[in-house]
């Protein structure tokens, strides 16, 4: 897919405002000036969700004797080539009206070298226009964008819309508080039994993954809340409501209905307004206290999945400039604070920083936080029985794993990747598994040092008949192999060697099966709030793209992996939330005619979660359908202005180099 005027979802225009690129040699233009190319995809090729080489015809069509249509050029596209033409052929240089990408040059047309960027700084950032609002994403590849590195020399990308089909509120708007802070209704205090019930769960599920409070100054808000909720400060109360709403968030659908007679949603949507009422009582602009943020982290915490990614994400922004006018981003050592202040400082400083990166991500960013030079150290990996008030000194660390070691472990991987890159003069940035501004060596012996630091640190002292050393061992492993699946990828092409395919697919059948594991394991139940929605969809596509290939029984064998993935993960079927489960959906089913008209039967038939996709399939096509807006209906934005009806009745035989990969990759 290439660049150019693309529709958005509400019918707007977006598009690339890099800058052009340097002026190459004439000999260049005068190689292509012979064939036919186009700065867009052909309609077959952006139908299929495929690379398109951007020839007439391109090779694509040429290889499956479809015709090659490509959608008519925009006049600005035209000016735009007719403008780079000229400056091959030696004309006067393109004067970019954009101050962003302006680069001095010197001169003899160079780019000025203090302008370059830093030291193995991804050299891909992009800037957007979506609608009319100009938007910024770190690199072209990154997974909530329909963006890839293009033929024509990589400038060009195609930049549709995101993954997420279904709109999500925004953070604080769906309160019962009005604009103006006066509360709408009065909300009953919560009733006792559900008090305590929601504080139980929340001490169980959610509190050994983000220890932000003592557990004796938790044990005493508890009996606070509980016995005379009337004596709760307005920053308590915030922050009491914030534990039920995260509580709530963690629950399964069968226990909530027996323990508070009502559904999950019902439940989750009142203390979701009750959390947001009580948080707009307070001045969020100004916070003067630590448990305000504490409420603000528990909120955030339980709406990653519920409220929109980017009104969560300047929620944090200014949670953590509020935490910096607090000198939470100064150890306390520095300060001259007690051990047991530096280490409540340290672990709600790293919270943020955690929750800070989960929103970045989903943004397509990397915090400028964790690139800033503040000097927080790593929380410590001790009980909290070991530290006091009155402690003298810091208590020395335990080399076994404590309470601590759940919450500090996604910390302790943070930390690792930035003072890495740091060190060696690299800028932290999160795509730097695919950066090849860096050599692959550095980032396999990045991972390598991680993997190394995880298995001492952590792996070594875990108990098998722990649950959360069970999570823990299984999101550590499926972090490594993620990782490694990301750097071997970038160098995989259609000219790769059998060695190298067999080791990609294998790292990738295996981050799948962890993420069956994590899914499907009893002991895990109550931890699967955690991961709710997560999915490798890069060793997603690989596994499917062999098995497609394999009439085998290893493509048997891969077929029943990708089965037992959909069984691990039932959101997979809820089409419309993300735009690639519609399009894997759309896939399986085109293979599995493609199965039919070869073999005279297909394996995915005897699979029962295909057959139930199929049809899930069929009743979201027939709704949408039915529904003749551009918001509901199935369709694939095309360049010129059209929308085309996704055609299921090609055939499937698309090549590993076909996909479209920054599509289907995923960071989170």
């Amino acid at each position: 897919m290439a660049s150019g005027s693309v529709p958005s979802e509400r019918g707007g225009k977006q598009r690339d405002l890099r800058a052009h690129p340097e002026t190459p040699p004439l000999h260049h233009h005068r190689q292509r000036t012979s064939i036919m190319t186009h700065a867009q995809a052909c309609r077959p090729c952006a139908k299929r969700k495929v690379r398109c080489d951007k020839l007439e015809p391109c090779s694509n069509c040429k290889r499956r004797t479809d015709r090659c249509v490509y959608p008519t050029e925009a006049p600005s596209n035209r000016i735009r080539e007719l403008e780079r033409l000229v400056q091959e052929l030696g004309g006067t240089p393109k004067i970019d009206s954009n101050p962003h990408n302006r680069t001095a040059r010197n001169e003899t047309g160079t780019n000025n070298d203090a302008l370059s960027p830093a030291p193995g700084r991804s050299n891909d950032p992009m800037m957007l226009e979506v609608d009319g609002n100009v938007q910024y994403l770190e690199s072209r590849a990154w997974h909530g964008w329909r963006g890839r590195l293009g033929n024509d020399e990589g400038h060009n990308a195609n930049l549709q819309k995101p993954n997420t089909s279904r709109p999500r509120p925004h953070a604080l708007v769906g309160s019962p508080v009005e604009r103006g802070g006066h509360q709408k209704t009065s909300l009953e205090p919560v009733p006792q039994d559900r008090s305590t019930f929601l504080w139980d769960t929340f001490i169980k599920r959610v509190e050994p993954f983000m220890r932000v409070l003592f557990s004796w100054s938790l044990q005493e808000l508890k009996a606070k809340s509980t016995e005379q909720h009337s004596s709760l400060s307005a920053s308590e109360d915030a922050l009491v409501s914030a534990i039920y709403y995260a509580a709530t968030n963690s629950l399964l659908e069968e226990e909530c209905q027996r323990a508070t007679g009502l559904l999950q949603s019902a439940l989750i949507n009142e203390h979701q307004a009750r959390c947001e009422s009580a948080l707009l009582r307070m001045d969020l602009l100004c916070i003067t206290d630590f448990t305000t943020i504490r409420a603000i982290v528990f909120y955030v915490m339980a709406s990653v999945n519920r409220l929109s990614p980017q009104s969560l994400w300047s929620l944090m922004g200014m949670t953590v400039r509020n935490a910096e006018k607090l000198g939470l981003h100064r150890d306390g050592t520095v300060l001259g604070l007690s051990p047991m202040e530096t280490e409540e400082r340290r672990r709600l400083w790293w919270q943020l920083q955690q929750l800070d990166l989960v929103f970045a991500v989903r943004m397509g960013l990397t915090p400028m936080t964790l690139t800033a030079d503040w000097d927080v150290k790593l929380p410590l990996n001790i009980e909290d029985e070991d530290i006091h008030k009155a402690s003298p000194s810091t208590p020395t660390e335990r080399k076994s794993l404590t309470s601590m070691s759940y919450c500090l472990f996604p910390s302790w991987v943070i930390n690792q990747q930035r003072q890495s890159l740091l060190t060696k003069n690299i800028r932290f940035e999160l795509s730097w598994q695919a950066n090849n501004a860096l050599s692959e060596s550095i980032r396999n012996d990045l991972v390598t040092h991680i993997e190394n630091g995880i298995n001492q640190t952590f792996l070594q002292y875990c108990d098998p008949l722990n649950p959360l050393d069970q999570r823990l061992q299984l999101f550590a492993r499926l972090f490594i192999a993620s990782t490694r699946l990301r750097v071997l990828h970038t160098r995989i092409s259609e000219h790769s060697s059998v060695e190298e395919r067999a080791e990609l697919l294998a790292i990738s059948v295996q981050s799948l099966r962890y993420n069956i594991a994590i899914q499907t394991q009893p002991s895990l139940l109550y931890y699967r709030w955690l991961m709710k929605g997560w999915l490798v969809w890069q060793a997603f596509m690989i596994v499917l793209i062999e098995a497609s290939g394999s009439s085998d029984i290893k493509g048997d064998e891969l077929w029943e992996l990708l089965s037992k993935v959909y069984e691990a993960n039932p959101d997979l079927y809820d089409l419309a939330d993300d735009r690639r489960k519609l399009h894997a959906a759309e896939l399986i089913v085109a293979a599995s005619k493609a199965h039919r008209a070869k073999h005279g039967s297909s394996p995915l038939e005897s699979l029962m979660p295909f057959e139930q996709l199929k049809g899930v399939l069929a009743a979201y096509r027939a709704a949408t359908g039915a529904d003749g807006s551009m918001q509901n209906a199935t369709v694939l934005a095309v360049d010129d202005g059209l929308s085309l009806d996704i055609d299921l009745g090609f055939e499937f035989d698309m090549d590993f180099h076909d996909i479209d990969w920054s599509f289907w990759n995923s960071i989170d």
